[in-house]
């Protein structure tokens, strides 16, 4: 499904909120698909938001902040200066200001790799990718900010179960490539990852809680087979499919905010891409990503890659 850049935005504030309340908690499984913003639609997704906001009220503290205090890597280090220079942090801009998404791959100077889960129901011109920066909230130099031309996401998404978790992102323009901003490498197609082997993933995790943690920090996690992890998951009743990867263990994990990110190994090839499926450290349930090797085709047939 595509999204192309066109058209015009609206929003007030207390629709701003509402919105993103619906994308971060369970509202975003009745409606997120249909979350298609315009001055046009906005006045009745308000009235079923708001309807719904009440039942999910403990997600806001005092001070009407959304409580992501633990949307981050966990177990994890920080990342230095050029230390991931693929990764890319993705924002929406609404009204003027910035709200972080999720995180992505740089594939070329002019597409980047995430999650569907991350664009779905996204406007390309308020979607926004920065590069070159570990430090979100640090004035740097080398940062730049892209607008997106158009997102890409998979036709066969499901939610509940997390499948096909990946999306593409077409910049506008292209991106300015330098030490601090390069593409990463895929896998060959339908190649797998061998159980136990260490791989990393890198983050920034949520911004909007109190104490926010705004630089990027990384984490090793060993690769879990698709049966040890599908028999984690049988409890939860969800399937671990061939198409998806597995890694974590107990105290080394992602959480949601750090979705859309790449998990590579040592070869220095993305493996995998983050999805939502993740339990933020549940003992006994790894990390699921979507396992890039097994999209080859779907990356080709958009990119050319």
């Amino acid at each position: 499904m595509f999204y192309t850049a066109r058209g015009y935005f609206f929003l007030i504030r207390d629709e701003v909120t509402i919105y993103k309340l619906c994308k971060l908690h369970f509202i975003q499984q009745l409606v997120r698909t249909h979350c298609y913003i315009n001055c046009h639609t906005m006045l009745l997704k308000v009235a079923i938001f708001a309807s719904l906001a009440i039942l999910t009220a403990k997600a806001f503290p005092q001070g009407g902040q959304l409580d992501t205090a633990n949307w981050k890597v966990i177990g994890g280090e920080l990342a230095k200066e050029g230390q991931f220079p693929y990764q890319v942090a993705i924002f929406e801009n609404l009204i003027g200001k910035l709200y972080y998404l999720c995180s992505g791959t740089i594939l070329s100077s002019k597409y980047v790799l995430t999650s569907t889960s991350c664009i779905i129901g996204q406007w390309p011109t308020i979607t926004i990718v920065r590069t070159g920066v570990i430090d979100l909230e640090k004035n740097s130099t080398r940062g730049q900010d892209y607008r997106s031309w158009t997102l890409i996401t998979h036709p066969n998404f499901e939610h509940q179960n997390h499948t096909n978790d990946i999306g593409i992102i077409e910049l506008e323009g292209e991106l300015e490539l330098n030490e601090h901003v390069q593409p990463i490498k895929l896998p060959p197609g339908m190649e797998e990852v061998v159980e136990n082997t260490t791989c990393r993933i890198a983050g920034w995790g949520g911004l909007n809680d109190p104490n926010p943690d705004n630089e990027l920090r990384f984490v090793d996690l060993p690769v879990v087979s698709d049966r040890s992890c599908g028999n984690s998951y049988a409890r939860e009743n969800q399937t671990i499919l061939p198409a998806m990867l597995c890694a974590g263990t107990s105290g080394r994990d992602l959480c949601w905010g750090d979705n859309g990110g790449p998990l590579t190994c040592a070869d220095g090839i993305v493996h995998g891409i983050a999805t939502r499926g993740s339990k933020c450290n549940l003992s006994g349930f790894p990390a699921i990503f979507a396992q890039v090797s097994h999209y080859r085709d779907f990356i080709y047939e958009h990119t050319g890659l």
